[in-house]
């Protein structure tokens, strides 16, 4: 369940799959993308806004980001493997910055132009793609990101910057003019009217 502490799955055995990942071992890259899929998904619904929603499918993010990362996986160089969910995300704001130029140029009228072409997802298509990567978005799951959509833009944002880009109260508080305190208050009745617009009395969970 999302909590205060804001943290993504346990790094341990993080580097032995990066390492098996970028030998092209299927099942590495899939029990990676799992780890992360949902809180990733989460992210990306938070950053996309309804004006590009209308434009690209979640699921087409979600696919072209975990394409780049794999492509490009050696530019992820922490010995640790820590921090690998913030590099994800990382890659998703690269992703979907592609897919707003491509919107505006199609507005302008200069041509269509596809942002995410899945043709160009054969390269990632079991590891990303996998059975147990489709089964992750439950009913439940898909019940929190409707009810994601029904919080107010601050909520949605707050959320963001706390859960899924996992800054601390302090640089939220200065981003958003408040107080550290006052970030800590009103993140907890951020989530709490989350659960309860998914009509659940605890938290939604995102991984």
């Amino acid at each position: 369940m999302i909590d205060e502490r804001a943290n993504g799955p346990a790094d341990s055995d993080t580097c032995p799959l990066l390492a098996r990942a970028r030998s092209g071992d299927d099942e590495a890259r899939e029990e990676l993308a799992l780890r992360h899929y949902g809180k990733l998904r989460f992210y990306i619904r938070a950053r996309l806004g309804r004006s590009l929603a209308g434009k690209v499918e979640i699921d087409d993010v979600v696919q072209e980001t975990y394409l780049r990362a794999f492509r490009d996986i050696d530019k992820f160089t922490d010995a640790s493997g820590g921090g690998f969910y913030l590099w994800l995300a990382t890659v998703a704001r690269h992703v979907l910055a592609d897919v707003a130029r491509a919107a505006r140029t199609e507005k302008r009228g200069a041509g269509r132009h596809r942002a995410l072409e899945r043709a160009d997802w054969s390269a990632v298509g079991a590891a990303t793609a996998g059975p147990r990567t489709r089964a992750w978005m439950t009913e439940q799951q898909q019940l929190f990101e409707l009810a994601f959509l029904q919080l107010s833009p601050n909520d949605r944002r707050l959320i963001a910057l706390r859960q899924w880009e996992e800054r601390p109260a302090r640089e939220v508080a200065r981003l958003l003019g408040m107080t550290e305190t006052s970030v800590h208050t009103a993140y907890r009745r951020a989530l709490h009217r989350w659960a309860q617009a998914a009509g659940q009395t605890g938290n939604p969970q995102t991984t």
